[in-house]
């Protein structure tokens, strides 16, 4: 769709000319926008998503664009909404472990600037170099080492579809107002409103992390964790995989085993206790292996933060099933690459798009998320849409919380429209 030159005039007229361009390339295949468009403030991200509402106009927000093409396309798309311009850091408060930014300040930016004081953001995402602080709040994207975004969020600053600035929360830690508001548009994925500014709760840096993967016979997997958590080890995360990929260490493993993968944080004389006691337990012996930040251990890091999106050959998905039903998961999933975070019961997978059993990547993917459905569990895929895959499998019985909600938020469908299931 052409946006008639009298809008694309009056875009400009709030961005600047050299603020509103021609898309270059879509990320999907059925549409391309008429313009991006680049605004440097919250007050022009508000006056664009106004003049949309009342044109009746498409738009799809966007950060530097890592996860923009995930999910269903848009039924339309007349604007995209860069936030890559809004990249300050507005205010920093060691003293108060706290920090603000605006949405499109990268991630990495903001950890090197808070590691300067002792401190770090508790995350440890996919894309990490590229991605923006908005689009993870926005994708809920957090990787394998999953931590809950909403927990580190304090207020937001949100654009909403008719143009209006909202604020929720506040800059301090004793605050907890507006913290439904919070959750809403975590994982919203643009459709609710557009994230202009946000404060976070930063954690200090531990003084030692070191790590520890053990490689584990199925059958002993379940008592060697319940032992392990169980003793006075207190990781700082534990995940386990069934090494169908060459990740770290960079070597496949057979049905036979799976790999354990735990981190350890805190003072180096406790860090170093806890992992000799955890090695103890999981068994490790000649299987095992460890490190210290800053060599190894950040390189089992990138590895795993970056799992099941480095393997171009995968359709990248995200399971939620309980803690309790992982091992099973893992059991009755065989012919899938899997790595489980323990805490959460948060599975992410990568499903062969040829050489599986299943047949093509679409049954692969049914299969799974049948497997997942069976244990009370969802899937979906971390990915843009293809003939043949189902994005988002069966909706839930709530849905229609949902579609209340984003009628609610956006009645005349600005944001993102038909991005999930296709009507909302």
């Amino acid at each position: 769709m052409l946006i008639a030159n009298h809008w694309t005039q009056s875009i400009r007229e709030i961005v600047g000319a050299e603020a509103a361009l021609p898309p270059g390339t879509s990320p999907w295949k059925q549409i391309t926008p008429a313009l991006v468009v680049y605004p440097r403030t919250a007050s022009e991200v508000g006056k664009v998503l106004r003049f949309a509402a009342d044109e009746g106009l498409g738009v799809i927000p966007r950060g530097r664009g890592t996860k923009v093409g995930w999910g269903e396309a848009p039924t339309r798309a007349d604007i995209v909404l860069s936030l890559e311009s809004l990249d300050g850091l507005v205010a920093h408060e060691p003293g108060d472990m706290t920090v603000t930014t605006e949405a499109g300040m990268g991630i990495s930016d903001l950890q090197t600037e808070v590691t300067a004081t002792g401190a770090r953001l508790d995350l440890d995402p996919p894309f990490l170099g590229a991605a923006t602080l908005g689009g993870l709040i926005a994708s809920q994207s957090t990787g394998p080492v999953h931590v809950r975004i909403s927990d580190l969020i304090l207020g937001m600053e949100i654009a909403l579809a008719d143009g209006s600035l909202v604020r929720t929360g506040s800059r301090v830690v004793k605050s907890v107002a507006g913290f439904d508001l919070h959750k809403a548009l975590v994982g919203s994925r643009g459709t609710l409103g557009v994230i202009t500014e946000m404060t976070w709760r930063l954690r200090p840096s531990p003084s030692a992390s070191r790590y520890l993967t053990a490689e584990v016979a199925p059958v002993e997997v379940a008592d060697r964790l319940a032992a392990l958590r169980q003793s006075e080890v207190r990781p700082a995360w534990t995940l386990i995989e069934n090494g169908r990929w060459e990740g770290f260490p960079p070597r496949r493993i057979g049905k036979e085993s799976v790999l354990v993968h735990l981190v350890c944080e805190g003072e180096a004389e406790a860090v170093d206790t806890h992992l000799e006691k955890a090695a103890e337990i999981l068994g490790a012996g000649g299987n095992g292996a460890s490190g210290s930040a800053g060599g190894e251990s950040d390189i089992l890091r990138m590895a795993i933060r970056n799992f099941p999106h480095h393997h171009l050959d995968w359709i990248p998905c995200r399971i939620g099933v309980l803690p309790a039903s992982v091992l099973d998961l893992f059991g009755e999933a065989t012919e899938f690459s899997l790595m489980a975070h323990m805490e959460s019961g948060l599975v992410h997978a990568g499903v062969p798009r040829a050489g599986i059993a299943a047949g093509s990547p679409g049954e692969g993917v049914d299969r799974l998320r049948r497997v997942a459905e069976g244990m009370g569990g969802y899937l979906t895929v971390e990915a843009p849409a293809e003939d043949g895959i189902d994005i988002w499998g069966r909706r839930r019985d709530d849905f229609f919380l949902m579609e209340a909600m984003k009628k609610e938020f956006d009645p005349k469908a600005t944001l993102f429209p038909g991005h999930l299931f296709g009507n909302t």
